[in-house]
Order: C-alpha cells, then structure tokens, then sequence
C-alpha cells in the first residue's frame, strides 16, 4: 500500500506546532489556540485510516506534547480551556491506535 501523503503530514503537523510556540512565545494566545486545534482536527481526519504507519505518523506527531505546552501556558480563559477541551475530546487517538494494531 502506498501512503505518500503521511510525509506531507509529518511535515505539515512540524510547521503548524512551531508556528503554535512561536504564537505562545510571542503572546499570542488566541492564534496558538485556534492552530492547534486546526492540528488536532486534521490528525482527526485520520482516524478512519487503519493502517499501521498511518495511526503510528498521528501518534509521533508531536501534537500531544504541544497541547500539553500550550496548556501549561498562563493566561487562559475558562472559554479557552472549554474550547480546547471540546475538539480534544472529539479526537480519538487510542481507539484507531488499537484498530490498526489488530488489523496487522
């Protein structure tokens, strides 16, 4: 099975979690935020896609990582936080994970 597109990801999710701390950095916080759930949206889109390599490029992304930095900043709202916590909790990253993991 060719996947050339997950390089196209790998990269895509690098520069938009730069651009995330370099948003934080630079104080920022509402182009940060709305960044990084424009990550987890598109690695959400990923989710139907079982393959191994596919579930294994979400999962070494970074993005949890990024979202655990982006969180440790200060200065969020209780909307902020509400509405980060609302498009994470949309986003399974175990489910697919364990799918993929079967089908091998």
């Amino acid at each position: 099975m060719r996947i050339p597109h997950l390089g196209n990801l790998k990269e895509a999710m690098r520069l938009g979690i730069a651009a995330v701390l370099l948003d934080l950095h630079e104080g920022r916080r509402t182009e940060a935020r709305m960044q990084l759930l424009a990550l987890h949206r598109i690695l959400g889109r990923y989710n139907s896609e079982l393959s191994l390599v596919s579930q294994l490029t979400r999962q070494s992304s970074g993005i949890i990582r990024a979202t655990w930095d982006a969180i440790g900043h200060a200065g969020w709202t209780e909307h902020e936080l509400k509405l980060m916590q609302e498009t994470l909790a949309s986003v399974d990253y175990i489910g697919p994970m364990i799918a993929s993991s079967r089908m091998e």
